[in-house]
């Protein structure tokens, strides 16, 4: 009993990081489509297909076959894809959030695109996309297909937020984390030196975050 209660929590865990790797097909967060919940705030919920655009930072559902954009974010509360948990923040923008023991970590999780051929010759654009076509990079709301021979990737350049005194601060890089936790430098600098994080690796900036989160909260 004791091993598969240890199992589930690591199943849970490491699924909070399957979708930071450092390129991104397609500009989407997850390789396919998932089911995924709506949570509205009225109190409804709503079953489907999702997918998280991270080049325009927009939320995918799946409709009659197409790809649609979710409007109206302002009504949802939260969606949930996988274990995933996303709030709206603002316009079509979602973050991911990541619960600590006291207080959340946010991540906007977007992308920058890359290209890997010589040709820049693209086919045409229109509103939506069949689900089939895999081929096709999200921007500003349309689709591209890139099957004449122009390949692209979408590299991961997320950023990662704490809520405090009704604003978001941005807590990247370890001059942003030093600043925002400026009483505890000495401890960050000492978890450091022990843990040798990776600040351009998901788990460990996230891990630097929970101990910086945790850290303060003790000290209260």
């Amino acid at each position: 009993m004791k091993t598969r209660i240890i199992i589930i929590f690591l199943l849970t865990y490491c699924s909070v990081f399957v979708s930071a790797q450092t390129l991104r097909k397609n500009g989407f967060l997850f390789p396919d489509f998932r089911k995924g919940e709506i949570l509205f705030k009225n109190g409804g919920m709503n079953q489907a297909l999702l997918n998280y655009n991270t080049i325009d930072q927009q939320m995918f559902f799946v409709q009659d076959g197409k790809a649609l954009i979710i409007g109206q974010p302002d009504m949802i509360r939260s969606i949930m894809i996988d274990s995933l948990k996303f709030v709206p923040i603002k316009g079509d923008m979602f973050y991911q959030v990541i619960m600590t023991e006291s207080s959340p970590i946010y991540v906007c999780r977007r992308s920058t695109l890359v290209s890997q051929g010589k040709n820049t010759a693209y086919g045409g654009k229109s509103g939506t996309t069949a689900i089939t076509n895999v081929s096709g990079i999200y921007t500003s709301g349309m689709s591209t297909d890139l099957s004449v021979g122009n390949e692209m990737d979408a590299k991961a350049d997320d950023q990662y937020f704490i809520w405090r005194n009704d604003e978001y601060i941005n807590v990247s890089t370890r001059k942003q984390i030093e600043r925002a936790f400026r009483k505890y430098k000495s401890d960050i600098e000492a978890y450091i030196q022990e843990h040798n994080p990776d600040l351009e690796r998901d788990r460990d900036i996230v891990d630097l975050l929970k101990f910086c989160i945790n850290k303060a909260e003790l000290v209260k």
